[in-house]
Order: structure tokens, then sequence, then C-alpha cells
């Protein structure tokens, strides 16, 4: 994409976030939302912003590989580099190597240093599973199509548009068969609400691509309610996510849910049907360690079910 320069506090905000939401579709006309780390890695004339995802994560990699629409949402300047306020939404397909180009690794290790801290060189954390969580990585990079700034943080008001002009609203989706009642209590994750910096809300748009918005939740007989008036109506699949970090990730927390969005009138509620969490809150020991040796057993796993082999992804074609 390059029909315009893209806003100058985008710009800031996707170089200098910590962390972001990464957005893909399901199989089943929904999203699913991760946090990644950027790196600050775009190129605003060619039109891409680039992420880095660990070999391991096979199912991701497969999903992206039949269906490469995604989107990253920038939501948090916590932590980070940058101070400008607002909120940037990247849409666009994502193309990825099988593995690291010549030159990625030590250019991500420099991004690295200043997002996350030194890279090890060596050392027991390597041989337990560092290299994997190191270097066993793949540039996903997103070729946007539409870039949308909003000025205001939760994205309230009319965007600053750049590419593709945004589409119509979606037509509603058909219900599960199981159904829109909740299937998670509030008490398994209303803490872990409290607890988040942002929180962040997905659905397809009418393009089928990913659109992502920050809301600030309300909980109400288990249905979480969304706080805005502006979500196209009807009823579709969705997926929210929570997040809270400290400073170069030395601890963090995820949480991510599922279910479906109803919207009526000026009422947004979301029922989830499938919820987890993840709090990590070990310090420098958690991000230079554990995390390290956790994800190395995870690639040897992929190693073994020949997803990657001889350091490559091996893809399904």
């Amino acid at each position: 994409m390059q029909t315009g320069a893209w806003p100058e506090e985008a710009v800031d905000i996707v170089g200098g976030d910590l962390c972001a939401t990464f957005a893909y579709t399901t199989r089943f006309g929904g999203v699913s939302i991760a946090p990644v780390c950027p790196f600050g890695t775009f190129d605003e004339r060619a039109g891409t912003i680039e992420t880095s995802v660990p070999m391991m994560f096979v199912d991701k990699l497969r999903r992206l590989e039949d269906a490469p629409q995604a989107a990253l949402g920038f939501f948090s300047r916590k932590h980070g580099l940058s101070a400008t306020p607002g909120y940037v939404l990247a849409q666009g397909d994502v193309t990825f190597p099988d593995a690291p180009p010549a030159g990625y690794l030590e250019a991500l290790h420099e991004r690295w240093a200043e997002f996350l801290g030194s890279v090890p060189e060596g050392g027991i954390v390597r041989k337990l599973g560092g290299d994997a969580y190191y270097d066993k990585r793949l540039p996903v990079t997103l070729n946007v199509r539409r870039l949308l700034y909003w000025k205001d943080p939760l994205a309230a008001g009319d965007p600053n548009v750049v590419g593709d002009p945004l589409a119509g609203p979606p037509s509603p989706q058909r219900p599960p068969k199981q159904g829109t009642d909740p299937l998670v209590a509030s008490r398994k994750y209303v803490k872990q609400l409290e607890r988040d910096d942002g929180h962040v809300l997905g659905f397809l748009d009418s393009e089928g691509r990913p659109f992502l918005v920050p809301f600030t939740p309300q909980v109400v007989d288990h249905r979480i309610v969304i706080g805005r008036d502006d979500l196209p109506r009807g009823g579709r699949r969705a997926a929210a996510m929570g997040f809270w970090c400290n400073p170069q990730l030395r601890g963090q927390g995820v949480w991510t849910v599922r279910g479906w969005l109803d919207v009526a009138g000026s009422s947004a509620t979301f029922a989830p049907s499938a919820s987890r969490k993840f709090n990590l809150s070990m310090g420098a020991f958690g991000q230079k360690v554990l995390t390290p040796i956790l994800l190395g057993f995870k690639y040897r796993k992929a190693v073994r079910s020949g997803a990657v082999r001889d350091g490559a992804f091996v893809r399904s074609g």
C-alpha cells in the first residue's frame, strides 16, 4: 500500500510501542488475538509493519499460511518509546519465509536490546532452550492495505484513513450451534480485567479482515458490556484480549476470550464461550530464563512433529 503518507503520530506510535495486538482469522468466521512485540520494525514507504513469530507457534503459522488476512492494533504506550496519544489500526495481508533470512536475526537482536534488554550470547539458558526463543524466529510482515489513526486512545470519532477506504458495516452472522449465552463464569476473569492495562475487541469487517478496537469492559451477569456505541449492528463471532506488562516484559499477563458479540442500538454486550489467562510475574528471571526454557520445549515438540525441519518451518503444501 502506498497511497499516502502515514500520519506523523501513527509513525511515532508504530515505531515506539512495546507491544501491540495481532489478530488473524479463524476457520469459523471469527478472529484470534494475541499480543506481540513489533520491535518498532516498519517501512512507511513500502507500507509494511513487521513482527517476529517464534517458529514453534505452528498453529498460528499454518493458519496465516492458509488465510493471510491480519491486523495489528497499537493500543498502549506503556513502557514503550512513544508518548504520542491515540490508537493505530493496520489491516492487510501477511507474508513470511520458511527460515530466518540472512541478517535478520542480527538486526532483530539489535532491536530486541532496545525494547527488551540484551540478548544472551551463551550460557545455560541458551543450552536449555534460549536458542529456540531468540533465534528460531520468522519475520511476519503485514503488507498494510489500510492504516487508521485516531487521536483518541479509545478510538472515538472518525479516524484518519490511509490506503483503502473503509468499507460498509459487516452483515450479522449466524449464531453458533451451542447458542449465544455465556459459557464462562465471570468469576474466572473479573479480577484479571481489573489488573489489565488495556483491552481490545476484535471481529471480522465486511472484507473478511480482522478489525480491532479498544474498549473499557464492565461485567454484568456473566456478560461483558463493551461500552462502545459505534460497533456494527447485529450478532457476530468476536474475541477480546486484556494485557498488562512491566518494563521490558519482565512480568506480563494476557487474558484472551472468544464468544458472541451482540449489538442492538447503543448497547454492545459480549458473551464469553472460552477464556484463557496467563500471568508471569517473575521479573527478569521470567523474561530471560523461564520463558526461553518453556519455549525451548515447545520448539523441540514442533521438531518432533515434523512442522520444523533443519531450522525451517515446513509448509503444509
